[in-house]
């Protein structure tokens, strides 16, 4: 008597809920200015095309096996004969039925064992797009940090802005003398001032300026807080 293969209707279910476990997919995320955020945006984008094409390939692959399966239920079904065959006849059709099981079942471990790469790889694409988001939402983060750094320096700047001037230097010299100055302070002690304001120009602060450096002038009250250069 032969076999038949049975492919219960729970089982696509079943299959279907391992393939597309809480299956949502993402937007792509949005890029930012960021070189390497656009770069890992650009790849995650295609890393979900490439997934939703395994994911059609695996229901594509599900739906092949059920209509082997099928194909062989009614195939085993329109070997059943009259009855009153002879024993010879009965043989014949027995032969017969064994060798559509045969072939059925050889299709059938073919299409699973191609089932079974497929979810392998389509598991292996989710796992990337995973870490790639992670790492995507880490450059997001930080390009949001640098971002805010960097507003709030330009805000200060521009607050600084307000309570500085600038003063070319036309005769070398030294910054308490520069600082003396009517046009600068008025007063030697507020040297340091300057030399604050200006450490990027100027690398030691007893030695004088060189003629046409454009100094930053803070607008402070002058002070002799400072004791005077030695």
């Amino acid at each position: 008597m032969s076999r038949k293969i049975y492919f219960p209707a729970s089982l696509l279910p079943l299959i279907l809920l391992f393939a597309f476990p809480g299956k949502a997919f993402s937007q792509n995320p949005a890029a930012g200015n960021n070189t390497g955020i656009e770069a890992a945006a650009a790849q995650i984008a295609a890393l979900e095309k490439k997934e939703n094409e395994i994911e059609q390939k695996v229901v594509k692959k599900i739906y092949e096996i059920k209509a082997s399966i099928d194909s062989y239920n009614n195939s085993e079904k329109s070997l059943k004969g009259p009855t009153g065959l002879g024993r010879i006849e009965q043989m014949e059709l027995k032969a017969e039925r064994y060798s559509i099981e045969r072939q059925a079942r050889k299709l059938f471990e073919k299409e699973v064992l191609e089932l079974i790469d497929l979810l392998k790889i389509w598991n292996e694409q989710k796992n990337q797009i995973t870490e790639d988001k992670k790492y995507l939402e880490l450059k997001q983060k930080i390009l949001s940090l640098e971002t805010s750094v960097s507003q709030e320096k330009v805000t200060v700047t521009l607050q600084d802005k307000k309570n500085i001037e600038y003063y070319e230097v036309k005769k070398e010299a030294t910054l308490k003398e520069i600082s003396a100055l009517p046009d600068v302070y008025g007063n030697p002690s507020s040297w340091k001032h300057l030399y604050e304001a200006n450490k990027e120009k100027i690398k030691d602060p007893a030695k004088p300026v060189p003629v046409g450096t454009v100094l930053i002038v803070p607008n402070v009250k002058s002070s002799s807080d400072f004791e005077d250069l030695e």
